[in-house]
């Protein structure tokens, strides 16, 4: 990339931002990443029809509001947990607690502020749907996000973890959005499910 290209400025702004704010930035990231698997999600199950700007708004603002936030903070309690760089069982360590504890709750808070906040599900509706599909969902998950989890921890730089976190979660938010709209497209989610 040559060093005056458009991406070579925005990729150095980004990375300065990174480091003078970097929790403003990480949620900013997410929300724009997020909303962004929102509107993908939104043509791939209503084709043509009207985009639904409030569900993407809602999408924004999960990721600004908990997706960023909560991965930044995550990142550095992973740190913590494990400082010991010299421990050739530290990135096991870390990707163990990280789809253990972290994958789990993330799961879970995206799906119940999917259906009370985006769907307007009462409480006890929001708990059934978890209760219905929250093991499919999970277990699923458990076929992509431990690779990307040892690729981030092995990898990627401590600043950048959450980048790498929220591209990859762009798949994974797109395939959770399609599981919340059962009734838009069966085939694609039946897709999307087995892999």
């Amino acid at each position: 990339m040559p060093p005056n290209s458009i991406l070579a400025v925005a990729w150095h702004r980004y990375l300065q931002q990174l480091e003078q704010k970097p929790l403003k930035t990480k949620a900013i990231t997410a929300s724009l990443l997020i909303g962004a698997s929102d509107l993908l999600a939104q043509r791939l199950t209503l084709g043509a029809a009207p985009t639904n700007w409030r569900r993407t708004l809602c999408m924004c603002a999960y990721g600004f509001l908990w997706a960023g936030p909560a991965g930044h903070y995550w990142q550095q309690i992973l740190e913590s947990l494990f400082p010991d760089k010299h421990d050739p069982l530290r990135t096991v360590k870390k990707v163990l607690t990280d789809q253990l504890v972290y994958g789990p709750l993330q799961n879970a808070v995206f799906m119940t502020f999917l259906a009370v906040v985006v769907e307007g599900r009462s409480w006890a509706a929001t708990r059934t749907k978890l209760q219905a599909d929250f093991v499919g969902v999970q277990s699923r998950g458990w076929r992509v996000w431990p690779v990307v989890s040892f690729v981030n921890q092995e990898f990627v730089p401590l600043k950048l973890r959450v980048l790498w976190m929220n591209v990859a979660a762009l798949g994974w938010a797109t395939f959770l959005i399609l599981q919340g709209k059962t009734a838009g497209a069966p085939a694609l989610q039946r897709k999307l499910a087995a892999r």
